[in-house]
């Protein structure tokens, strides 16, 4: 029994049970934006990869170039077997990096959108 002069009951209104069918607030998808969050990580590793394997591939002839122990045989040999090798490497982790990059912004805009 309340006193006459509380007009309101003795406990918080959030502490009520809401009407049935009661609109909610909107929310964000946090599950959403933490699965974007792991991608993107992924896609920046993916892209570090590739830039690592894009500057070996420009770079390694530059480097071989004044090296008196190889033959100019040799050297192109291994530059060749370098660049291919690098380029393979390029050709998985640059794709990936970009699905996985993209595919994160997406789920990442989706799970920021209240609903």
């Amino acid at each position: 029994m309340m006193p006459p002069h509380v007009s309101h009951p003795p406990y918080p209104q959030a502490w009520q049970a809401a009407p049935f069918g009661a609109p909610r607030a909107p929310q964000r998808n946090v599950a959403l934006v933490v699965v974007a969050a792991v991608l993107l990580l992924i896609a920046l590793g993916a892209g570090l990869v590739f830039v690592i394997n894009l500057h070996q591939y420009l770079t390694i002839e530059d480097k071989w170039a004044n090296d008196p122990l190889l033959s100019p045989m040799a050297r192109d040999f291994g530059v060749r077997i370098i660049q291919k090798a690098a380029m393979k490497r390029m050709m998985v982790f640059g794709p990936t990096s970009g699905v996985l990059g993209i595919a994160g912004l997406v789920l990442g805009l989706l799970g920021l959108r209240k609903k």
